[in-house]
């Protein structure tokens, strides 16, 4: 598998601590989840909470608590799941219902829907670890804020 680097040489998949705690500047509520560590000892999750709007018709703020899923970054496009609020409460039409995936195989979450031009847009970005991964956080947080009913993952 062809590694990723920067320009420091840093190359391998998932986050390490140091870039863990560099992304706790901007995100202070990052926390790496310990059962979700790579075999290589760096982090495959982290959990922030990140700010955004109820729904396209109520723009009242909340706070979602988010799992983002590194495993196989900066190679791959994270994935981002909403752990709270429930299902049940969630009003974003670009959150989908709850569902099992591997990063959490026990527990049902709901995916975020980062849009379909994310993939080929985080694809062309440079191949520095810590812009794609500020980029690419700073793009949740404006699908969190900024609904898009075009672009539906449930329908509100």
């Amino acid at each position: 598998m062809q590694k990723l680097v920067d320009s420091n040489g840093f190359g391998g998949v998932g986050l390490t601590e140091n870039e863990l705690q560099e992304l706790r500047v901007l995100y202070p509520s990052a926390q790496a989840i310990k059962h979700l560590r790579l075999g290589t000892g760096r982090i495959g999750g982290f959990i922030l909470n990140l700010k955004g709007v109820v729904s396209h018709h109520n723009s009242s703020e909340i706070f979602y608590r988010i799992l983002i899923d590194v495993r196989g970054f900066p190679l791959q496009k994270p994935n981002a799941f909403v752990l709270s609020p429930s299902d049940d409460v969630i009003d974003h039409c670009n959150i989908y219902h709850e569902n099992n995936f591997s990063i959490l195989p026990n527990k049902q979450i709901c995916a975020i829907c980062d849009g379909g031009a994310a993939k080929d847009a985080f694809d062309n970005w440079p191949h520095d670890r810590a812009f794609r991964i500020l980029a690419w956080l700073n793009h949740i947080q404006s699908v969190l804020s900024n609904p898009n009913p075009e672009d539906r993952a449930r329908n509100i």
